[in-house]
């Protein structure tokens, strides 16, 4: 598909349309550039067990491939191989900087399927997520949701209670449906348990945890991504091409909108000076022309008795 965009575009961009719009083009520019890839980004809220998911999924049980931690550690989002083209993400926490965000942004524009982590144990959406996962509708475009889009409920484990655990995710599939308007794919996972099984080597456990199922399951959505990627990706392009446009749009209009009152602010100050100035040039005008009728007049007198006295002068 070639370059979609340079680093000069991408400045311009950022000043005529924001950080978050560049974000998106940055974004969807590093999808070209590995185009027999499918890249999986998870996304949330720093406490909600992205990174745990990930390391799972990785059967990393000991050395770590994500950092997991209390304090927000993702930050330029580290990268992992989950099969041999399959790319998975781990990127900063929603509720963390401003900075972190525009970054979170880029890098769900890269991706391919986005995983929305949520930890169960905190209940329903609080507001950062609900504004974050409306953000992630802005930005990939209603169309793509169902395709794209994997919610996952993370720590089931530390839900023990299971009429509990069905009220929370009731809801929060109710929250879901709010905000996309369609049924995305909904999973319950526990890190935790998944790494305590495998060190036990309980397979009861190990299989109580969802986490091979869901690993078995998203490696055939990708699969199944990868045979429509082009297609795809070429339509988020026309579709972030789109959204740019009416961007670009609504600031010249709000532009346009400026210009008038600064117009008719510069017209109210300054016409009423314009015309008193006006008045005072015509009034010039009027005293120059009747300066010039008396010069006139007065060089008409002044030969006429120049040429009366020429006659006198003549007939002596």
């Amino acid at each position: 598909m070639g370059n979609l965009i340079n680093n000069k575009e991408i400045k311009l961009v950022r000043q005529h349309m924001g950080e978050e719009a560049a974000g998106r083009w940055e974004g969807l520019e590093k999808k070209q550039e590995n185009a027999d890839v499918i890249t999986i980004a998870n996304t949330g809220l720093y406490s909600s067990g992205k990174s745990s998911l990930f390391n799972a999924l990785l059967d990393q049980i000991d050395n770590m491939r994500f950092p997991v931690g209390a304090i927000p550690t993702t930050k330029s989002g580290d990268r992992e191989k989950l099969s041999r083209f399959v790319e998975i993400i781990d990127t900063p926490g929603i509720d963390a900087t401003y900075e972190d965000d525009n970054v979170a942004v880029s890098m769900l524009m890269e991706s391919d399927i986005i995983l929305i982590t949520h930890n169960i144990k905190t209940g329903m959406l609080n507001q950062s997520e609900y504004t974050w996962i409306q953000n992630i509708v802005k930005n990939v475009g209603k169309s793509e949701l169902a395709k794209r889009l994997v919610f996952i409920c993370t720590w089931i484990d530390e839900v023990t209670d299971e009429a509990d655990r069905k009220k929370v995710t009731n809801e929060l599939k109710r929250q879901l449906n709010e905000i996309l308007n369609v049924e995305i794919p909904f999973w319950e996972v526990s890190a935790k348990r998944y790494c305590v099984a495998r060190k036990k080597e309980s397979e009861k456990l190990i299989m109580a945890s969802n986490i091979p199922q869901f690993r078995v399951w998203l490696l055939d959505k990708a699969e199944e991504y990868r045979n429509t990627a082009s297609a795809n990706r070429k339509q988020e392009v026309l579709d972030l091409c789109v959204v740019s446009r009416d961007i670009l749009m609504k600031k010249k209009l709000d532009y346009d909108i400026e210009y008038e009152k600064i117009k008719k602010e510069i017209e109210r100050q300054f016409v009423p000076k314009q015309r008193s100035w006006d008045m005072i040039l015509e009034n010039f005008k009027e005293m120059k022309k009747t300066v010039q009728n008396k010069l006139r007049s007065l060089k008409k007198e002044e030969y006429d008795r120049y040429g009366f006295f020429e006659q006198q002068i003549k007939s002596m």
